[in-house]
């Protein structure tokens, strides 16, 4: 029998080509919790008269989507997830793949997530319209990385679509211990990481002729790529850098084998605080950083993700 409970939940979704047009969803990936909802806002009647106390009627506002998805990071099938959130991708190679994601226009997905009712049946909830907002990796000792994605869509169908059927590859999971961290070519151990990729989007609500009520959603500041270390306070080179305003390349790979790697590298601005002495543990330093570069926003950041997927 079903389980009807959240094990049997699924999360799917496909690029669209054109924002808010459904397309059925076909790269499914196991999830760890999903925030995912639409808001129905409500204009109320205002006037007075006629001794009336009680609401006076309403009409239908304006709706948003918004929410995230929390997952843990495999090699396999995240790569249209990356382009959704970063914008461009350049595939080569013939198995694996080599997959090089660079800043560019951002496209928008179908998200159905799969909804489990204690009645047996898993309700389909369709997402149109959805983009990537921003996207966080972070890990520590003895974690599967974990991605969580922040989304900002247009509508949301409850019920009123079939429910995919999910196929479900093999996968390789990436690891905090497959994880190297260099800062200008020296290796630095680490206790956690994080890395954001902020999209800086927001929702604009205009009069229209269709899809009145529903936002456009669109890019309405410069995107905001950073992260944080968190390491042990060693000697002065990281403060400096911080106090000096020295700049450095910064890479990041994990290697779950081979043909399944993930690199994050770029040049980073460190902006940090002083260690201070709260007690005779050791003193830890946390190092937050910005990914900048005064020519070119594929020298600030590279995305490059190898795998056995022939298109991301």
């Amino acid at each position: 029998m079903a389980a009807n409970t959240g094990i049997d939940a699924q999360f799917g979704w496909a690029t669209e080509s054109t924002a808010g047009t459904r397309v059925p969803p076909t790269n499914f990936i196991e999830i760890l919790s999903e925030g995912i909802s639409a808001t129905y806002n409500r204009i109320e009647r205002q006037g007075l008269g006629d001794s009336r106390r009680l609401n006076r009627g309403w009409v239908a506002g304006t709706t948003m989507v918004d929410g995230n998805t929390v997952f843990e990071l495999s090699a396999e099938t995240v790569g249209d997830l990356f382009k959704l959130a970063i914008g461009d991708v350049n595939t080569s190679g013939s198995g694996p793949y080599t997959h090089t994601f660079s800043v560019g226009d951002l496209e928008s997905a179908t998200v159905q997530v799969g909804r489990p009712g204690t009645g047996g049946t898993v309700h389909p909830f369709d997402y149109t319209g959805m983009y990537v907002n921003s996207l966080e990796l972070s890990a520590s000792e003895n974690e599967i990385v974990q991605c969580s994605i922040d989304w900002m869509g247009m509508a949301e169908d409850a019920g009123g679509q079939t429910l995919a059927t999910p196929s479900w590859g093999q996968v390789s999971w990436f690891t905090f211990q497959q994880g190297v961290l260099q800062i200008a070519a020296a290796e630095l151990c680490v206790d956690t990481f994080t890395i954001s990729l902020n999209n800086n989007l927001e929702n604009r609500f205009c009069m229209k002729s269709t899809n009145a009520g529903s936002p456009t959603i669109r890019e309405a500041n410069i995107r905001e790529y950073g992260g944080t270390i968190e390491t042990d306070f060693i000697d002065l080179t990281a403060i400096n850098r911080f106090i000096n305003g020295t700049e450095a390349a910064l890479s990041l790979v994990f290697t779950s084998s081979e043909s399944d790697t993930l690199t994050i590298s770029g040049n980073v601005r460190f902006d940090g605080d002083t260690p201070n002495v709260t007690g005779p543990e050791t003193l830890k330093q946390s190092l937050p950083f910005i990914f900048t570069s005064g020519t070119d926003d594929d020298t600030a950041f590279s995305c490059v993700l190898v795998n056995d997927d022939s298109t991301a």
